[in-house]
Formats: structure tokens, C-alpha cells, sequence
């Protein structure tokens, strides 16, 4: 019983770092990279319309009941990476091809998070 909530907070918390290191990096590459000078509440409409872009990952869930090949979490990814390039693109007003840099190194970031903290010793 014991093990068990260990196990489910360690995983709570290695994917509530990731996404943190994915919400850092994006606003950061809005900020630097992009140069917007926009108010705080522009932020975190960016922040909102990110998040709710991201809706594919509700897919996941049902990797828990059903069987899926593990192809189908690469396809989600990209389903979400696009989804929030676009999300990014409308609420910014810039090209396309920063947007979806700021998002693939955001993503990346993310991942790399993730696997830095699932490395077994």
C-alpha cells in the first residue's frame, strides 16, 4: 500500500516537472526569443490557450483500458506538439516557423526532463 502511493506521487511529481520545464521554456522563448513585450495577462492567455491545446493527451487515458501499440504515443505527441504551434501562432501573430521552434524545444525540454528523472541508478 505503502509502495504503491510512493510510486503514484513519484510519478505526480516527474510529470508536474516536466510540465513546469515546459511552461518555463515556452514563456521564455515568447519573452527572448520572439521579443513580445506583452502585459502579464497576455501571458497567461498564451499559458491558457497552450494548455487547452494540449486536450490530445486525454488520448493517454485510454492507453490505460484499452490495448494500443506504443506508436500511437508518438502520434499523440505530434497531434499535441501541432495543437499547440497553432495555439501559439494565434495568440502571438508570428510566423509559424517560430512557433513551432519555441514548442519542439519546449517539448524537448520537457522529455529530456522526464527521462533525466526516470533513470534508474
Amino acid at each position: 500500500m505503502l509502495s504503491t502511493i510512493f510510486i503514484c506521487s513519484e510519478v505526480l511529481g516527474n510529470s508536474l516537472l516536466g510540465n513546469v520545464v515546459f511552461m518555463a521554456i515556452l514563456l521564455l522563448g515568447v519573452r527572448y526569443i520572439l521579443k513580445l513585450s506583452f502585459d502579464i495577462m497576455r501571458y497567461r492567455e498564451v499559458l491558457l490557450a497552450v494548455i487547452i491545446s494540449s486536450y490530445f493527451k486525454l488520448f493517454l487515458l485510454t492507453m490505460m483500458v484499452w490495448e494500443f501499440p506504443s506508436s500511437a504515443i508518438f502520434i499523440v505527441e505530434i497531434f499535441v506538439l501541432s495543437s499547440n504551434v497553432v495555439a501559439l501562432r494565434v495568440m502571438t501573430q508570428f510566423p509559424k516557423a517560430h512557433c513551432v521552434g519555441i514548442c519542439f524545444v519546449a517539448h524537448a525540454a520537457k522529455h529530456l526532463t522526464e527521462r533525466w528523472l526516470l533513470r534508474t541508478p
